[in-house]
């Protein structure tokens, strides 16, 4: 999984602030659009699945928020995530996000 010490994602580890946790979720969630560009909101929890979906929903929230990433309302209470901000991606682009089938 990504590399990530499994030290610092469980209570093992030592004790850790709510930054440095947070800091480790978003790393992973950029790391993986950075791999793959553009995934289904299930697909990057199935693949995150030691954070919570609150976690991982409140991260991908903030960063949504920053710019850091897009979020495309697919169909069906499904979001299609793409990293950058949302002027680097064409409308053309993405329209065909919409069409392509996760």
């Amino acid at each position: 999984m990504l590399g990530l010490d499994w030290a610092l994602l469980t209570h093992e580890g030592p004790e850790r602030s709510m930054q440095d946790h947070n800091d480790i979720i978003e790393a992973a969630v950029l790391q993986y659009l950075h791999q793959h560009r553009i995934c289904a909101m299930r697909e990057l929890f199935r693949t995150h699945s030691t954070f919570t979906v609150n976690q991982m929903l409140l991260t991908v929230d903030r960063l949504s928020r920053e710019g850091k990433l897009l979020l495309r309302y697919q169909n069906c209470c499904e979001y299609i995530i793409v990293p950058g901000l949302a002027r680097e991606w064409s409308c053309d682009a993405l329209g065909a996000m919409s069409r392509i089938d996760y």
